[in-house]
């Protein structure tokens, strides 16, 4: 993407951190050979909390009404993040079985967190954290995780993808999404990792 001039921003879900901090989670799903590589590639890719899309502020889980953005929320983080990554980790809300009223901007709980508890100042936030099965424009708080699967691996969302052009958001279909050939490309060509076999 680089090569062909196109800007790419990897924002930071709940599930790099404990590959960026060094401590792996019970959901972390590569084997131990690879836990220090991904969490090195996720610094190398300059993985980001958020960023500002015009109106729109773009995070994994979103921002509620207990959580302001800071502003290294939208620089690539360093290995000096590490304290604050850890913080964002740990903070999750009552709604997923934590101590906090609301998730950090990792964490959030699209339903029981977010759409009732939005930040007064973001609200039109674009997020991706909590399943969903098609991307609704009807709201102003937008959820587009539709690349999820259950546990037998079958999809729960459509596949689409959302398009942001000059302020116009448009739901672009992506039918066969989920596919084995699909997965083993982008495992293989992008990231370089043997899942099968750890």
């Amino acid at each position: 993407m680089q090569e062909q001039k196109i800007e790419v921003i990897f924002l930071l879900g709940n599930h790099d951190i404990p590959y960026m901090v060094g401590k792996p989670s019970y959901y972390s799903l590569v084997g131990r050979k690879n836990q220090e590589k991904v969490g090195e590639l996720l610094f190398r890719l300059g993985t980001q909390v958020a960023f500002q899309l015009d109106d729109y502020l773009l995070s994994h889980a979103g921002y509620t009404k207990d959580y302001t953005p800071e502003g290294w929320h939208f620089e690539k983080t360093q290995f000096t993040s590490i304290p604050e990554l850890e913080l964002l980790e740990f903070q999750v809300g009552f709604s997923r079985g934590g101590q906090m009223n609301t998730g950090s901007p990792v964490w959030a709980d699209f339903t029981r967190d977010l759409k009732k508890n939005y930040h007064p100042d973001f609200p039109k936030q674009i997020v991706g954290h909590t399943p969903v099965r098609e991307i609704d424009l009807r709201d102003e708080v937008i959820d587009i995780d539709v690349f999820s699967l259950v546990s037998d691996y079958r999809p729960i969302g459509d596949g689409a993808l959302l398009l942001y052009d000059e302020g116009e958001l448009t739901v672009l279909p992506f039918p066969n999404w989920c596919s084995i050939d699909t997965f083993e490309k982008t495992v293989d060509r992008f990231l370089g990792l043997d899942f099968g076999k750890n």
